[in-house]
Formats: structure tokens, C-alpha cells, sequence
């Protein structure tokens, strides 16, 4: 599922195109912004079901093995151990999965020579043979190494794979990294106990939208808000001097503080900050960190920051 941080990256992208566009009105970025999130959806979805399709197509692989050397008498099979694996086949087998990939209408897109490929890679691979290897029953982070291997190691170093998402995500380039480490990430989080997280996800991924329409929408409804509590803090500099994706997370940052009661105060400043590092200037951290701190001092002086539960308010 993709992460909240994503999805402050992607409301952050269009808040930018909005001020280069004076065309689009947020009518307009509301659209975009959601149809961006799906299409990013619809990948993080497609990754784990080209995974299921390499880890079953194991059995293909050893039919055909055997009709070829059953003249010889011999035998020559693949170890099919990946095609039972326990989070794959959760996935598999749950119906919401399936009728997601059925919505998307992700099947149809899949192309039998780059699983071929990835799956060839694979079963070569030593972390696949070490894992073969070891004795059953596997742990849960036997299981989570085993599917990262697939990722990281096979499927993200095939030319034939990466190609393949390119013809078929028209915004895999802007999307890749956050995808990718959107799914990682949740097959990290496995635990033998519980249904695989992108299981889980489902029950949140309307709240995820509605996040970032609330956004998207708050931070440019009070934008002049926004502009007149930061001007102040600007010492010696001008508003238009300062880097401008600076001010879009700065307003954003503030939108989440005034705006958004269930959000920590810890967690807004945290995840601008963390996203200033990744997209902004060397000293875009520094800089919003020390504009935050004054910002919200102020805030809670003026009780502007209401936040809804028990220790949320904390900086």
C-alpha cells in the first residue's frame, strides 16, 4: 500500500503543477491526484501479481522438464518450493485481490516472456538455491529475504521487466521508487500470524484517498493562511527568493498542523522534513525545520493546533 509519505510526495507534485499551470484548477488536480494515486496502486498491485505468476509458473517449468526427459528416464526438475510460498499464496487466494487485479483489468497486461525471464533469473539465483536449501519449516524472515531477493535482486535488474512496466504505466518513471519501496516495504511487515499487509490495506485505501483529495484541497483553499504566517519568519529574505518547493512543503506542513486533529505534530514535521531531504535543496532540511519550530511555537500560543487524542500535540 502506498504510504502516507507517498502520498504527501504526490499531493506535494501537484500543488507544484498547479502553480505552473495556471490552467488547471483544483477541480482539475483533484482528478489528477487521484487518478495518479490508482495508477500507482494499480502498479504496487501488478509487481506482487507478476511475483505470483513467477512463483507458479515453477510448475510449468517442471511439467515441461519431464515430458522432455521422460525418453531419457531421467529426471531434471526445479525445486518448486517458491510456488508454495506462504505470502504469495495468501495473496493469491483472497478474493479482494482478485477482484481488484479483475477492476484493474491487470491479467490482460501480463506478458508470458518477461515472466519467463524473471522466473529463469530467479530459480539461478544462490539466494533462491540457499533458500531450497534449507530445512523446513522456513521462519518468517527466511520468507520475507526469499521475496525481497525476487524483487531487488532479479525483477528490478531485468531490462526485460523494467521495459515491460514502461509500456504499460504510462508514469512508471515518476512512480518507481515509491512503488517499489511501497512493496518492500509491506512484505517486510509479514508476520505467519497475520493476513500479508497489502491484505490489510484494503480497509484503508479509501482513508488513503481521501487523505490526500483533504490535502491537496486544504493547502490551496487557505494558501494566503499559509503565506502571511510564514512571511514573518523569513528574515532578510523575500517570499519569492526562497526555493520554491520550500514553500509548497511549508504550506503543506502547515496545512497538516492546522488541519488534520489525528496527524501528530511529530509525524507532519518528520515526514516534510524527510521529504525535503529526497526532493528539495542540501539545505532545504535545515531550512523548513527551523521555519517549522518558530511556526509552531506560534501555533500553539495562538491555540491554532487542536489535536484529537492523547499525546498528539507534542512536538
Amino acid at each position: 500500500m502506498l504510504s502516507r509519505r507517498s502520498i504527501r510526495i504526490k499531493a506535494m507534485q501537484t500543488v507544484y503543477a498547479m502553480q505552473v499551470n495556471d490552467m488547471l484548477t483544483l477541480e482539475g488536480a483533484q482528478k489528477n491526484l487521484q487518478r495518479s494515486i490508482s495508477n500507482a496502486y494499480a502498479m504496487y498491485l501488478y509487481i506482487f501479481l507478476i511475483m505470483i505468476k513467477v512463483a507458479e509458473y515453477v510448475k510449468t517449468d517442471n511439467q515441461n522438464r519431464a515430458q522432455k526427459l521422460l525418453k531419457i528416464n531421467q529426471t531434471d526438475t526445479v525445486n518448486p518450493l517458491i510456488s508454495e510460498h506462504p505470502i504469495l499464496k495468501a495473496i493469491a487466494d483472497d478474493d479482494q485481490f482478485q477482484l481488484f487485479v479483475k477492476q484493474e483489468k491487470l491479467a490482460p497486461r501480463i506478458d508470458s516472456n518477461t515472466i519467463i525471464k524473471c522466473y529463469q533469473a530467479f530459480i539461478k539465483h544462490k539466494d533462491y538455491q540457499s533458500y531450497c536449501e534449507i530445512a523446513a519449516p522456513h521462519t518468517d524472515k527466511q520468507h520475507v529475504k526469499i521475496l525481497l531477493s525476487l524483487l531487488r535482486k532479479v525483477m528490478t535488474r531485468s531490462e526485460v521487466f523494467l521495459a515491460h512496466l514502461e509500456d504499460i504505466f504510462l508514469n512508471w518513471d515518476d512512480d518507481c521508487a515509491i512503488v517499489i519501496t511501497a512493496v518492500a516495504n509491506d512484505i517486510k511487515t509479514y508476520n505467519s500470524k497475520k493476513n500479508p499487509i497489502i491484505l490489510q490495506n484494503y480497509k484503508t485505501w479509501k482513508e488513503r484517498r481521501d487523505f490526500a483529495r483533504n490535502l491537496l484541497k486544504n493547502t490551496f483553499t487557505y494558501n494566503e493562511e499559509y503565506i502571511q504566517l510564514i512571511k514573518p519568519q523569513l528574515i532578510n529574505w523575500e517570499l519569492d527568493r526562497v526555493n520554491n518547493l520550500d514553500v509548497i512543503l511549508l504550506k503543506m506542513a502547515l496545512c497538516e498542523l492546522i488541519y488534520f486533529p489525528t496527524i501528530p505534530v511529530k509525524v507532519t514535521i518528520n515526514e516534510y522534513i524527510e521529504i525535503a531531504k529526497e526532493y528539495s535543496t542540501n539545505k532545504s532540511k535545515d531550512f523548513i525545520n527551523g521555519i517549522l519550530d518558530a511556526l509552531l511555537k506560534k501555533l500553539k500560543e495562538e491555540g491554532k493546533i487542536k489535536k484529537l487524542g492523547r499525546g498528539l500535540v507534542e512536538s
